[in-house]
């Protein structure tokens, strides 16, 4: 890798921690789902570090976020979606809610937002 290995004064990698935390995952549960060590997790989130790309696309994963919101460079938590990142419950999802009369759908997609927000919030 050519140039400058220096980190950059301001990334946003708070996000991290953040976003564990309001998933309810202790550093430990994320380094396990990461491949990452919980000292490398710590050294993110204290902005010691900065992650490699494997690293990065396995921390969005698991926080079920995009990388560029990580890196600050976007405020929305999650990228476009294609039907190809859904997994077969999500799909399901969207099925039913297409299904759906459309004066409902976004009555069904707030209660879905509320049950998202109380079950991240333990």
């Amino acid at each position: 890798m050519d140039g400058d290995m220096s980190l950059p004064t301001q990334l946003p990698l708070h996000r991290i921690r953040e976003r564990r935390k309001a998933l309810g995952l202790s550093q430990d549960a994320l380094a396990e789902l990461t491949g990452c060590l919980q000292t490398q997790i710590s050294r993110y989130e204290n902005n010691e570090a900065i992650p490699m790309s494997d690293a990065l696309e396995a921390l969005a994963r698991a926080l079920q976020v995009s990388a560029d919101w990580l890196l600050g460079i976007t405020d929305d938590l999650h990228s476009s979606v294609n039907e190809s990142d859904l997994d077969d419950l999500e799909r399901a999802a969207v099925i039913a809610l297409r299904a759906s009369a459309p004066n409902q759908r976004q009555r069904i997609i707030t209660i879905l937002r509320e049950i998202a927000e109380i079950s991240t919030s333990r």
